[in-house]
Parts: structure tokens; C-alpha cells; sequence
């Protein structure tokens, strides 16, 4: 069977990528925090940073019918559904909205974040 051995440099090395919450019996890359994953997300989520980051493209002129922001009567609608289905659609994506605003790279608390942004303009 042919492998690469770990030599005491290449496991300085691997060790060296770990996160220092990792314990010394995790594998690399592998990391354990006291503090919830969600929860740091959603404390570090700024809504109107995403919306100008990413909503904006849409909300912003109302492209494709999107409700644009502040815009109290194009909003009702879809406020009349609650905003756990606000969260859903911009989560997963409604007709010509793509799933996260077209942003894959955002979590599940930043795009709430934006939504609850959106939401606090028309209300």
C-alpha cells in the first residue's frame, strides 16, 4: 500500500491549519466552539450590509416584480403570508428570485437578516 508518511514537520503543518478551539483530538479543519454556530452567525448578520450587497440589484428598482424597499404597498402581499415565509422564499428562491438573492455564499442568518432589514422599512 503506498501513502505519504507523516514526518514531525508535515504534522506541524497539519496541526498548524487548525482552529485554535480545536481540541487535540480532532482531526484537522475539525473545530469545537462553546458558542453556537447560529448564534454567532445571526450576532455578526448586518441586514442592510446584504441588502446593499446583494438585494439591492432587485429591491432596489423592483426588477421582475420584486417589492422594492419601502415601498409599503408592494410589500403587503407578501407581508399578509408572515415573515417566516418571507424567510422560506428568499431562502430557497420564488419565480425569478434565485434561492439566497443569487448569493450563495450567504448563511441562513444573514439572508434573515436582509428580510428582516426589508421588512423594517415598510412597517
Amino acid at each position: 500500500m503506498r501513502g505519504t508518511r507523516w514526518t514531525s514537520s508535515r504534522a506541524r503543518t497539519a496541526s498548524s491549519y487548525r482552529s485554535r478551539n480545536s481540541r487535540p483530538d480532532d482531526p484537522p479543519g475539525i473545530t469545537t466552539s462553546s458558542a453556537p454556530a447560529a448564534k454567532v452567525a445571526s450576532a455578526a448578520a448586518d441586514g442592510k450590509k446584504v441588502y446593499e450587497s446583494t438585494c439591492i440589484a432587485c429591491h432596489g428598482l423592483g426588477v421582475a416584480n420584486a417589492p422594492k424597499f419601502g415601498d409599503k404597498k408592494a410589500w403587503e402581499p407578501h407581508l399578509m403570508h408572515g415573515v417566516d415565509h418571507l424567510y422560506q422564499n428568499a431562502l430557497k428562491g420564488l419565480n425569478a428570485m434565485p434561492p439566497r438573492g443569487g448569493n450563495l455564499t450567504l448563511s441562513d442568518a444573514e439572508v434573515k437578516a436582509a428580510v428582516d432589514y426589508m421588512v423594517k422599512a415598510v412597517k
